[in-house]
């Protein structure tokens, strides 16, 4: 059977001007109506509303998830049961997990992950999280729905945190299915505790604990993971689907930009799921809904070591084998640096809009593309006057127009209201333009300060003669500013030729010549992509597709076999 398994997340007054109603038929049939005054986390109260009734089901089974008592007024499992998953769904240090029928939005088992990786008390159980209120509608048991869960559940803890080790849980010693489905997914027994749990008969039955290791070892702690432990909504990877690994499919793990989310790459993950290929799209770190806190006081996080790093631990919690990678924009820029750092970790790589060498190219031979990029100026300016001019004041539909302007008037438009909407919404915006000030504006302090005072007069300069002034300045001036450049010739010599770089010719941000600019390597393989700018791969989805397609295939491990 098809099983849709989402993450719920809700803030805890999501729901206040909403009113349900759930009347149930003896054959377990919903009738659910539900009104509300705002579009705030509805899709999630639906699927809330929808699991009480379950639970409530469950609860009548005997089964049990806390409760005893099964309720009998629709009113209560409203209320009662309600409270009980609205309060699960709104803690940070919990992860509710809902598996639905794809086509029903029907659910039909959930669990509970609780874990410590927010807790600043919690270090000494850092290593550890437990799965609770684990449960599988009547209707849908024996049909290893409960095991799919389980391994979903897995995936998440490893996401959550590189320490995260085991899982712990519990069950009555009564429930034969749910300890079996634990023994068959590799959970260990390991103490019983007498009198440990009651049921609706005032009987009370023995407790059995098991636990699993999830990871060859626990992961030291260090510095690299500090802000894991403190910080995870600004520098993880995270991918909501948790898709499962066939070992058997080689897998690509596609990485967006900026301003742009991870559905950038929903026309082309599918494109490569349907020719048998497992497909990666996390979130950018701090682009994630699953973690919304405070942003650290440090840049730290967001520079390119720091994002790389992430990127890594992500692709080795979920696979250990070589990737194919695909990315966009800053995803490029991360991406270049993996494959620096990494290079045995990939099988290709396919960097879209941002090419290798791109400021030394920019100083020497073209100084014009800092005009291009003079949009990163005013993103150094303090919070919130950046944000408020791309959320509320029109600066990121401007972005689109400029980077992609042959790009169809009503496809950029409503893309870029999408983008906006989604970044607004998850309060992203922020750490998004954190990665400019940590990777551009804190440079250095001399970068900051000149672009800070640049800032008032960017807008009033006519882009060819801003041009024309820079050439003006001496190459070691500028080559003196400290940059994090990402040179094709660090890479090492037998990886250079996995790497494509494609490019919009009509692109707005990083003109296509930067990647012409490289014919004077050898081991430079671009292509400019016509009629097409900064989003080619969403302007031109056939051609870029068909050529990524070609690039991976010529590095498959499993072509490398067969020769």
């Amino acid at each position: 059977m098809d099983v849709s398994i989402v993450a719920v997340s809700i803030g805890p007054d999501s729901d206040s001007n909403l009113n349900a109603t759930i009347t149930t038929d003896s054959d377990s049939n919903l009738n659910f109506t539900i009104t509300t005054d705002s579009d705030s986390n509805l899709n999630a109260i639906i699927i809330l509303k929808k699991l009480c009734v379950v639970a409530n089901e469950v609860i009548k089974s005997g089964s049990g998830i806390g409760f005893t008592t099964p309720f009998n007024d629709p009113s209560s499992i409203t209320s009662d049961i309600y409270k009980f998953f609205h309060n699960v769904a709104s803690d940070p240090n919990k992860v509710l997990l809902v598996a639905s029928d794809p086509t029903t939005n029907q659910p039909l088992a959930s669990l509970t992950l609780t874990h410590n990786a927010l807790n600043p008390r919690g270090e000494a159980k850092r290593h550890r999280c437990s799965l609770t209120c684990f449960f599988v509608s009547p209707h849908f048991q024996s049909k290893g729905l409960g095991c799919l869960l389980l391994s979903h559940a897995e995936s998440s803890a490893r996401q959550i945190s590189p320490l995260i080790t085991y899982i712990t849980l519990d069950a009555r010693s009564t429930q034969k299915a749910a300890l079996s489905c634990y023994r068959r997914s590799g959970y260990t027994h390991w103490g019983t505790m007498p009198n440990y749990a009651t049921t609706r008969q005032d009987t009370i039955h023995d407790g059995i604990f098991l636990h699993k290791r999830i990871r060859d070892q626990t992961l030291p702690y260090t510095t690299n993971f500090t802000s894991h432990l403190t910080k995870p909504a600004v520098n993880i990877f995270w991918d909501p689907d948790f898709p499962t690994i066939d070992p058997s499919k080689e897998t690509l793990v596609f990485v967006h930009g900026f301003p742009d989310t991870r559905k950038t790459w929903n026309a082309m993950s599918e494109y490569f799921k349907n020719l048998n290929y497992n497909v990666l799209v996390p979130h950018l770190p701090g682009y994630s809904p699953v973690w919304q806190g405070s942003l650290p006081n440090s840049m730290q996080p967001y520079s390119i070591a720091s994002l790389e790093e992430e990127l890594f631990l992500y692709i080795n919690r979920r696979t250990s084998e070589p990737i194919h990678l695909v990315a966009h924009d800053w995803g490029a820029v991360i991406s270049q640096q993996f494959a620096i750092t990494h290079p045995e970790t990939l099988l290709s790589l396919t960097c879209l809009a941002i090419p290798f060498d791109l400021v030394s190219n920019m100083i020497k031979h073209n100084p014009t593309q800092m005009v291009s990029s003079s949009y990163m100026i005013p993103f150094q300016l303090p919070h919130p006057l950046p944000e408020i001019t791309l959320i509320n004041r029109g600066g990121i539909e401007r972005l689109f127009k400029k980077w992609s302007p042959l790009w169809s008037e009503r496809e950029r438009s409503a893309y870029a209201k999408s983008v906006r909407d989604e970044l607004a919404n998850r309060s992203s915006i922020t750490s998004a333009l954190h990665y400019y000030r940590a990777n551009i504006g804190m440079a250095s302090t001399i970068m900051r300060f000149l672009l800070l005072l640049l800032t008032p007069i960017v807008p009033l300069l006519n882009f060819s003669i801003f041009g024309s002034l820079l050439k003006f300045i001496p190459n070691s001036l500028l080559s003196a500013i400290p940059t994090h450049e990402l040179k094709l010739s660090n890479v090492q010599a037998s990886s250079r030729p996995k790497i494509l770089q494609l490019a919009g010719a009509t692109d707005g941000c990083v003109q296509s010549v930067m990647f012409k600019l490289q014919k004077s390597n050898d081991d430079a393989n671009y292509m400019i992509i016509e009629n097409a700018g900064h989003w080619l791969h969403l302007e031109q989805p056939d051609k870029v597709h068909r050529v990524i397609e070609a690039h991976v295939r010529q590095f498959s491990s499993k072509r490398k076999k067969k020769n």
